[in-house]
């Protein structure tokens, strides 16, 4: 048949309001579904970090003593940061010898821990490459198992940075375990060393023997089990005096993301 080829109009594709409600009613389970996948998945963070701890035999200030050799009357009246604190035994032992410490761990903001110590003791729920204090607010800054065990990489040494930033100068901090062989951990604290050249500050290295596995990497044994299997850990501490430039270590620690910076940018380099 002649005549105007037949033109198929296209439907009208339209949700009716039935289909609208309904996709909206969708849309408002799925964000339910999603925000009760994110509460699971917290709760599971803090009951593993309360795990930890559970496994932990607390490391106190006859610990602390012993790492980095000192004594109650040399911590008394002074004003301490407690990196990485955990369980913050230390501060529990260090306030009765007269010292004031502030105990920082980004699991305070969850784990039951943290809400037991808030309150009594001063705590700061926070990471150690960006601490949230004013320059020289402390005489002493600890950071055991958190540098180098913990915290790897450039984050090392900006963790080491920000805790001299906040010691007061002639203050000093303490840093370890360096484990593992001793030509591993002779190692490792040569690279700190020389990381730190023509920067001016003081080392001094602290070599201790411990119960193994140490108290604080989450053993489930007791301390009573350790001791008596008997075996001995060679555990190497290290502490800074803060006598250099901070404003030279903060150029050391910005030449290397300088130098990626320009890798990225080299078209060649791709």
């Amino acid at each position: 048949m002649a005549g105007k080829p037949l033109v198929q109009k296209r439907k009208n594709r339209r949700a009716s309001r039935y289909d609208r409600e309904e996709i909206e009613r969708r849309k408002k389970f799925k964000k339910m579904e999603i925000a009760e996948q994110k509460r699971r998945k917290a709760r599971h963070r803090e009951r593993r970090g309360e795990r930890f701890y559970d496994k932990t035999t607390f490391v106190g200030l006859d610990f602390y003593k012993k790492f980095f050799s000192f004594s109650d009357e040399e911590i008394a009246g002074k004003k301490i940061l407690d990196a990485g604190a955990g369980t913050g035994q230390f501060a529990v032992d260090a306030e009765g010898v007269g010292a004031r410490v502030v105990s920082l761990s980004p699991a305070y903001k969850s784990t039951r821990y943290g809400k037991m110590l808030r309150g009594k003791y001063a705590t700061t729920a926070g990471i150690v490459e960006k601490l949230p204090y004013r320059n020289e607010s402390f005489d002493i800054a600890f950071a055991r198992r958190l540098i180098p065990t913990l915290v790897k990489g450039i984050d090392r040494y900006r963790g080491i940075k920000e805790l001299l930033r906040v010691v007061k100068k002639g203050g000093w901090i303490g840093i370890g375990p360096f484990v593992g062989p001793r030509s591993v951990q002779d190692y490792r604290i040569l690279r700190i060393k020389d990381f730190f050249r023509n920067t001016g500050f003081r080392f001094t290295v602290n070599n201790v023997v411990v119960p193994t596995p140490t108290y604080m990497e989450g053993g489930s044994r007791g301390k009573e089990e350790i001791d008596r299997r008997g075996k001995k850990q060679r555990q190497t501490y290290l502490i800074i005096q803060n006598t250099g430039n901070i404003a030279r270590l903060e150029e050391k620690i910005a030449e290397p993301e300088k130098r990626k910076s320009v890798r990225m940018q080299n078209p060649f380099n791709n």
